[in-house]
């Protein structure tokens, strides 16, 4: 980010180059960067200008490029988080449904036989924790459809 805000500050490289074929700005920039401070003194000032607009116009867009590339990134990261947390919810959610319909039936379900088949409940608090979360912090992107789910405790038998 820093980097680009030091290439911006240079200037508007779009308005330098308007006009020219991107190719052509990409070749003069290749040049550049292919020469060292030596060679480039040796060329007409002109020439020299030309060449490092290029250049800062290339790098402009490279560091545009790898901070929307970042962006995306980290966005991506969010949204598969997101996904496995959402999966967790609905598989707890199931989960909950056939255990509240099981003990409806007269079933005695214990804490422990519900740890085995639960991922997301154990002996000491079926149910609560996915039950928690789904409450507070995941409520709040999905409240229109938590009308229809019911968030009592099941009990269990001892």
């Amino acid at each position: 980010m820093k980097w680009l805000d030091q290439v911006d500050a240079l200037g508007d490289t779009d308005a330098w180059l308007d006009g020219i074929a991107p190719s052509k700005i990409a070749d003069f920039a290749g040049e550049a960067d292919a020469q060292d401070a030596d060679t480039l003194s040796r060329y007409e000032a002109v020439k020299q200008v030309a060449l490092l607009a290029c250049l800062t116009h290339m790098a402009r867009m490279r560091a545009r490029d790898d901070l929307a590339e970042m962006l995306c990134k980290r966005i991506a990261s969010h949204v598969k988080r997101a996904k496995a947390e959402l999966e967790e919810i609905h598989n707890a959610v199931d989960i909950s449904d056939v255990v509240r319909q099981l003990v409806a039936e007269g079933w005695n379900i214990t804490a422990d036989q519900l740890g085995q088949i639960a991922p997301y409940a154990g002996p000491h608090q079926p149910l609560r924790r996915v039950r928690h979360r789904r409450t507070t912090s995941s409520a709040r992107s999905v409240r229109p459809l938590l009308k229809e789910v019911d968030f009592t405790y099941v009990e269990l038998a001892a």
